[in-house]
């Protein structure tokens, strides 16, 4: 964030504090308080005559009542509107997660070779028939293909292929 950006950023919280202090001031004024509402008996100034007793002049304040702000305040507004959707299940491979991944394939005429990364960042490189070393056992590549590489972990035959890059051809 650059110094301009900074100037900006604190003019506009300054802005949002003066607009929020101006919004608590104008709040303070026109909201009010519930006070029980009592009869006041207002007398005429000029001639010291008191008000009538068959009509005596109340003051009310105009405005909701503090239980009001009670009952609105307790309100749960930030629950969703609708009933949100169960997430969806994650449906795991039954396979165990292999110790390499293909990286690349090159395909001659003469012997393919594939480009095997392991977990731990280390490269190998594979012709048909040789077998890498890794913590969890022994990977034996049984076939090398265009696009993809047969190998044998663990007794089991698995098939890693090169992911579709976007836009490219598969």
């Amino acid at each position: 964030m650059n110094l301009r950006q900074r100037k900006n950023a604190m003019a506009g919280l300054a802005g949002c504090i003066a607009a929020a202090g101006v919004v608590v001031l104008i709040l303070a004024f026109t909201l009010t308080i519930e006070r029980p509402q009592t009869d006041v008996d207002l007398t005429d100034a000029e001639t010291g005559a008191a008000g009538s007793a068959s009509q005596p002049t109340t003051i009310t304040r105009a405005g909701p009542t503090l239980n009001a702000l009670r009952q609105a305040a307790a309100l749960d507004l930030r629950r969703p509107l609708y009933d949100p959707s169960p997430p969806p299940q994650v449906q795991r491979p039954t396979t165990t997660q292999l110790p390499v991944e293909l990286v690349a394939t090159i395909d001659d005429a003469d012997a393919s070779v594939a480009i095997l990364r392991k977990r731990d960042g280390t490269t190998e490189i594979a012709l048909a028939g040789e077998s890498i070393t890794t913590p969890n056992g022994t990977i034996t590549v049984t076939a090398v293909k265009q696009r993809s590489v047969e190998i044998s972990f663990r007794n089991a035959s698995h098939t890693l292929t090169l992911p579709v890059e976007p836009g490219g051809t598969p």
